[in-house]
């Protein structure tokens, strides 16, 4: 893959988060594939498939709550292919989770396909300052 595909995914994974973070949900549904079976797995919500069951899952997250401060960090890159998968912990606060984000080339524009994220126990090193940006750990 060229650096180029890895720096679309970066963006598109960024978006994810930037839509998510200021409560966009014209930005959230643009970003989701609309040719690809999706699924998202919320913290502590059984798996909901397909398009229109994922994007209400979006608008009732996006609609009913205040936007979470949420900042994606030791972000993790494979691509294989039309395939990318991000994976990174999800900072709200001082909660934590572990995400998968995983996005399918769509005639070159990177698509979200899956979302996933569970909640991490937490650390003694919960409130440590860390850089946002690749991650040490990234691959591809």
């Amino acid at each position: 893959m060229t650096q180029s595909a890895k720096n679309q995914v970066r963006a598109a994974n960024a978006a994810f988060y930037a839509a998510f973070r200021e409560g966009s949900m014209e930005a959230m549904e643009a970003l989701w594939s609309r040719r690809e079976a999706i699924s998202v797995f919320h913290p502590n919500v059984r798996g909901i498939e397909g398009r229109n069951a994922v994007m209400r899952s979006w608008n009732t997250i996006l609609a009913e709550a205040t936007p979470p401060d949420i900042a994606p960090v030791e972000i993790s890159l494979i691509l294989s292919g039309k395939t990318a998968m991000t994976i990174c912990e999800e900072w709200l606060g001082t909660a934590r989770m572990i995400a998968t984000n995983i996005f399918a080339d769509e005639d070159g524009v990177w698509r979200m396909v899956h979302h996933q994220a569970t909640r991490l126990p937490a650390t003694p090193d919960a409130g440590r300052e860390t850089d946002t940006g690749k991650g040490r750990g990234e691959t591809g």
